[in-house]
């Protein structure tokens, strides 16, 4: 965790350091002390953008924790799955785990003889309602966004603060309240430089930059853009990386300048065709449509393309939801 922290999720040292612990955990008896290592093994490879292996170790830790009977334990594994499929656009399934993880933290908090983890039981909360919004359900999503905020103010440590902000200020930016994410964005910078937080500065400056571009600060949010992602890369992390692109894309458009923006959505496009990463994807195709269309009349036609391709993929998510 120290090295999570300190060098960002997806250090290899981080890699290194779980591999070897899995190693000796390998040489006894199964102990509860292999879920902790496959957890954040998962976290890794999730933050590499490997999402398939981070599936496979998600489904470890849930068999490891239904065995050990363990409430807790299964609500971190069900908030690990849930994030795996939300990244991959399977929100409808990522909706379930999130709301199983809700249920199990509710039970916990009431259970003398466990303690829960407030990161777990804010992340299935958050991400509930990130679920619910992308698949159309704003009322319901902000339901629970508002849970979330009550549980956040709760939380006290420094690098839960920062992971419980950047949860939230998620949600605010597809909602495209840029004041409430400058604002949350500021914090989690602050907390960051404080504690030396490298992926949540990354992160926080991201959304910052974001939030300043759309709200008339075009140069000043495209260098914050452009430094957070540089910043985010030298973490090694990719998750994410095709919805964070999608906000220097944007930036470009607001800034007039649609070939640069659509340089980048390509680039985007290009990491959800490598990585499988489909959460932002309609969106990308929404902003290349409005991109195209302002580059030029003579692309009305591809634009067109691009949207609709934008709303059939937005129709398919709503699809399974009703299923």
């Amino acid at each position: 965790p120290a090295l999570m922290a300190t060098r960002g999720y997806a250090a290899p040292e981080v890699e290194h350091t779980y591999a070897r612990a899995r190693e000796l955990c390998g040489q006894v008896e199964e102990t509860p002390q292999l879920f902790p290592v496959l957890l954040r093994l998962m976290l890794f490879y999730l933050q590499r953008a490997e999402f398939q292996t981070a599936w496979a170790l998600s489904e470890q830790c849930q068999s490891l924790a239904q065995r050990l009977q363990d409430p807790v334990r299964l609500l971190e594994a069900y908030q690990g799955s849930g994030t795996v499929l939300f990244w991959l656009g399977e929100l409808t399934q990522a909706q379930t785990y999130f709301e199983e993880g809700v249920r199990l933290y509710a039970v916990a908090r009431h259970s003398p003889s466990s303690l829960p983890r407030q990161g777990p039981g804010v992340t299935c909360l958050t991400y509930v309602a990130l679920s619910l919004w992308l698949l159309g359900y704003p009322d319901q999503a902000l339901q629970r966004s508002q849970e979330a905020l009550t549980l956040v103010r709760t939380v006290s440590r420094p690098f839960l603060l920062a992971y419980t902000l950047t949860a939230l200020v998620l949600l605010h930016q597809l909602r495209r309240e840029e004041a409430h994410v400058q604002e949350r964005a500021e914090a989690i910078i602050t907390v960051s430089q404080e504690e030396g937080f490298p992926y949540f500065l990354a992160i926080g400056t991201i959304f910052r930059g974001w939030a300043l571009a759309k709200q008339g600060q075009e140069e000043e949010g495209m260098a914050q853009l452009h430094q957070g992602l540089a910043t985010h890369r030298t973490t090694g992390a990719k998750m994410a990386q095709s919805y964070l692109l999608a906000f220097l894309g944007e930036a470009y458009g607001v800034n007039g300048q649609p070939e640069a923006g659509l340089q980048v959505l390509d680039e985007a496009l290009a990491a959800v065709r490598d990585t499988g990463e489909r959460m932002y994807e309609a969106e990308l195709y929404r902003l290349k449509g409005d991109l195209l269309r302002m580059r030029s009349t003579d692309h009305t036609a591809a634009a067109e393309t691009c949207l609709y391709q934008a709303l059939t993929i937005a129709c398919h998510q709503q699809a399974k939801s009703l299923e």
